[in-house]
């Protein structure tokens, strides 16, 4: 069907919302104008079908979804790390493999921590307009099946998440629903909504350097577009500081929280090293605080780390991990209600297409980062010749 809500409404003389409403089956529309609403809908999808010739090919974006559901499809093309706090401490699994059939398994529940949060913030706006979602996990994001059934059904639109990945492109290409991306950078002509990376890393590095540290490290992954930006930040910030970035102590590859360990294990086992560390996101704060404790540093009075993102487990650790928080739960109810904007009313998709919607994070200091032990005997000595 080609029709709009616009163009229902606009025939029944009322508005988009309301014929939203009655498509959706929420309350608040009285029998006279769901008739009219019904109407109006079967002589435009008559019209439609007449001007098609019988060639009409799928539903074109922005067109009318006669359904309460929104897919959001979550994409991996690696598997999770099981994080798993016990009597023991913090325990760090091998890679779970199979996760698109465990995403929702006690076992994984830590290390999906970040996506299950997004996905609460969508269920919860569209739940305000009586809307349901349709979670989907996959490693292949171009499986034919997938695709097949994204646009044969008669949901609203896709909210896609996950891992930084060429097939976006073609993904966004073959679906022909509209779509709304959440922290995937870099895709051209689909609206995102993501964090705000430079902010998030701005605030680490004037907590670190406030506390009087200048010897400051870095840990992330240069080949993740989300996490290049935040290494880009993290240089700026300390030029800009008029403080030097050693390379040698920065750590720029993709990999597990185990391998995070012992590349980070080797920087901090030289006499030269960093007395803080800005992680890109929590995971690898965690496998820099396994490098800190290899080494026999104690955290945070030889090592300050502060990590990115506020995921549960930042707050189980001992000591609770300094970090950025990224509000996930507003950027799934951001991205929700984008979708929900432009499928109402699709003439407000072409100003939402090239759009990118920055969420603000805020730093949460707690017990990874003090202030360096040269600046603590400083302060002693400055007290004593009082």
């Amino acid at each position: 069907m080609n029709a709009t809500l616009k163009d229902i409404a606009t025939r029944a003389h009322c508005s988009p919302a309301t014929v939203s409403r009655a498509i959706n089956g929420t309350a608040g529309v009285n029998s006279a104008l769901l008739e009219r609403i019904h109407a109006a809908m079967a002589e435009l999808e008559a019209r439609s079908a007449s001007a098609a010739g019988g060639r009409h090919r799928g539903r074109p974006r922005g067109s009318v979804a006669l359904s309460d559901t929104v897919d959001v499809v979550l994409f991996r093309n690696e598997g999770f790390e099981p994080v798993v706090y016990s009597d023991r401490g913090l325990v760090i699994a091998s890679v779970e493999e199979e996760y698109p059939e465990k995403f929702n398994s006690p076992r994984l529940r830590l290390a999906t921590d970040f996506y299950r949060n997004i996905i609460a913030g969508v269920t919860e706006e569209l739940a305000k307009t009586g809307m349901q979602t349709n979670q989907r996990v996959c490693k292949d994001l171009l499986d034919e099946k997938l695709i097949a059934r994204l646009n044969k059904s008669r949901h609203r639109g896709v909210l896609l998440m996950g891992s930084p990945d060429r097939s976006e492109l073609e993904f966004i290409h073959r679906c022909t629903m509209p779509i709304v991306l959440i922290d995937i950078l870099g895709v051209p002509g689909v609206p995102v909504v993501a964090v705000d990376n430079l902010g998030g890393i701005s605030q680490s590095l004037q907590h670190l350097i406030a506390l009087g540290h200048q010897r400051i490290g870095f840990a992330g992954n240069d080949q993740n577009p989300s996490l290049h930006i935040r290494y880009l930040a993290f240089c700026g910030g300390m030029t800009g500081a008029g403080l030097a970035v050693e390379p040698g102590w920065c750590l720029l590859e993709p990999g597990p929280i185990k391998q995070v360990f012992e590349q980070y294990a080797k920087i901090l086992a030289s006499p030269s090293r960093p007395t803080a560390v800005v992680c890109a996101n929590d995971c690898f704060a965690l496998g820099v605080l396994k490098a800190a404790e290899a080494a026999g540093l104690r955290v945070p009075e030889d090592l300050s780390v502060v990590g990115f993102d506020d995921m549960e487990v930042a707050r189980m650790l001992s000591p609770p991990l300094t970090t950025v928080r990224v509000p996930t739960l507003e950027m799934g109810a951001c991205a929700a209600s984008i979708l929900l904007r432009i499928t109402e009313d699709p003439s407000q998709a072409d100003a939402w297409r090239h759009a990118e919607v920055r969420c603000r994070t805020e730093l949460v200091p707690r017990g990874t980062s003090c202030p360096p032990a040269e600046v603590k005997k400083t302060t002693k000595s400055h007290l004593a010749a009082r």
